[in-house]
């Protein structure tokens, strides 16, 4: 399959695009007939479905395709034929989503609030042993054990959400139903960036999107209110950044979704914060039954065992008793020089 285009200027600052498809077979002499059915439309599930190209359509991964094609893209149509504006359809799907990842994120949502409550422990061991990182991360493992957190306990419930949440992504990037589809304001089509201005110069993108920047806002309002370590405090100006810049060349349509969900996440956040009345305490977690150890906090202190029999010391960490290499840190004097 061979396909061309072209591209001309045209008045008001508009474009005309031409488009060429040839499909080339071999010639092995004599008469020859081939039949062909060909398709010239829109990528409309329903309609290349019925014609049995359903293939055409791009959910994502063939193992994460089944997640969009058979719940996304239909729980999407169903609220869109009671909403008939997509953009108020893409928040209710929005609110709808995060219900039914509710269970996962809410481990995710505790496990940062425990954290957070143990932040100032941490600050103060840290302290403490500033001067031996090997020391730091005995204590921050007995830390841990002492007050029943698990490291990982807010990657798995992220994990486990990584397949849906790229199936949205490839339904609501593909989707031709957002195609034309207004919202409101200066979002006019929800299947093109909604650019709202244009750098003086290309950082990753020379426009920037309005909802693009809207979910860096609450990117940020969120990585604020639950990143406690002092030493992640880049992260938090830092990647809301890189998201802004980087979901500036998506549609108006995945910003819209992603915006909505940052929100509900940070209602959730306040929730549980301040008006939760299952509100914990540093007291309250120190006395909570402890769990019994997980794979990865089990790992770790394998590793720092093991490290600890040997002699070891975290890289960067200053050479123990004044040695280096099991050999004296001092000066040794050379022949013809002073002291």
């Amino acid at each position: 399959m061979f396909l061309n285009g072209m591209k001309n200027g045209a008045l008001n600052e508009g474009q005309v695009k031409t488009y060429s498809a040839s499909y080339r077979l071999p010639y092995r002499g004599g008469t020859e007939s081939k039949d062909f059915t060909l398709y010239v439309g829109p990528i409309d599930y329903n309609i290349v479905n019925d014609l049995g190209l359903a293939g055409a359509v791009n959910f994502g991964w063939k193992i994460i395709r089944p997640i969009g094609q058979y719940l996304l893209l239909p729980l999407l149509k169903v609220v869109h034929s009671v909403i008939p504006n997509y953009g108020f359809a893409i928040i209710v799907f929005s609110i709808i989503v995060k219900l039914l990842l509710y269970p996962l994120s809410i481990g995710q949502t505790k496990s940062a609030a425990k954290m957070k409550l143990l932040a100032p422990v941490m600050e103060k061991m840290r302290e403490e042993y500033k001067d031996d990182p090997a020391e730091q991360q005995k204590q921050t493992m007995k830390i841990y054990q002492e007050y029943g957190i698990n490291p990982a306990g807010g990657c798995l419930p992220l994990l486990l959400q990584m397949p849906i949440l790229y199936a949205l992504w490839a339904v609501l990037s593909h989707a031709v139903e957002l195609r034309g589809a207004p919202f409101m304001g200066w979002i006019t089509d929800l299947s093109i960036p909604d650019v709202i201005t244009t750098l003086p110069m290309k950082i990753i993108v020379d426009k920037i999107s309005g909802l693009a920047l809207l979910m860096g806002i609450t990117m940020f309002i969120q990585q604020k209110m639950t990143i406690s370590d002092p030493r992640q405090k880049a992260m938090i100006y830092m990647m809301p950044l890189m998201f802004t810049l980087s979901f500036s060349g998506f549609p108006a349509g995945l910003n819209l979704y992603y915006l909505t969900f940052n929100l509900i996440g940070i209602l959730q956040q306040v929730w549980m914060t301040n008006f939760s009345k299952n509100r914990m305490t540093l007291e309250d977690l120190k006395k909570q039954p402890k769990k019994p150890e997980g794979w990865m906090q089990r790992k770790m202190r394998e590793a720092q065992q093991m490290a600890e029999s040997q002699g070891k010391t975290i890289p960067g960490a200053p050479p123990r008793n004044g040695t280096l290499n099991g050999r004296s840190s001092g000066t040794k004097n050379q022949p013809g020089k002073k002291k």
